[in-house]
C-alpha cells in the first residue's frame, strides 16, 4: 500500500517495517535512520539518500551540543539564573528544531 506500508520502507531483510523502529527514536536520529533504510529503494539515488542521513546526523550533534553546554553552564550559576539558562536552552533547542527543513 502506497500510504500505509510504503514498499521502501517494508523492504529490510528481517520483515521489520522502518516506522516499527523509528518511532521509538527522537526526530533527527529517526529521519536518519529512514533515509539509510530507503537508500537506494525509494530512489536510485543512493548518495542523496546518505547525505540526508548525514544532515540529521550532525543536527542531532550539534542539538546534543547545545544541550550539554545548556546543562554545564546552568551548574555554575546561581537558582535565578539557572532557570533563565533553562527558559534559555529549551527555546534554542526547540528553536532550532523548529526550523529544520528538508
Amino acid at each position: 500500500e502506497a500510504v500505509d506500508h510504503p514498499l521502501h520502507y517494508n523492504v529490510h531483510g528481517s520483515g521489520v517495517e522502518c516506522i516499527t523502529v523509528i518511532e521509538h527514536m527522537g526526530f533527527n536520529l529517526g529521519s536518519a535512520v529512514k533515509y539509510i533504510w530507503r537508500a537506494g529503494v525509494k530512489s536510485e539515488d543512493v548518495d542523496t539518500d546518505l547525505a540526508k542521513a548525514i544532515w540529521y546526523l550532525q543536527r542531532e550533534r550539534s542539538r546534543l551540543k547545545r544541550l550539554n553546554s545548556c546543562s554545564s553552564a546552568s551548574d555554575s550559576v546561581t537558582k535565578k539564573a539557572r532557570a533563565f539558562w533553562n527558559i534559555s536552552c529549551k527555546a534554542a533547542i526547540s528553536q532550532s528544531s523548529a526550523s529544520s527543513t528538508l
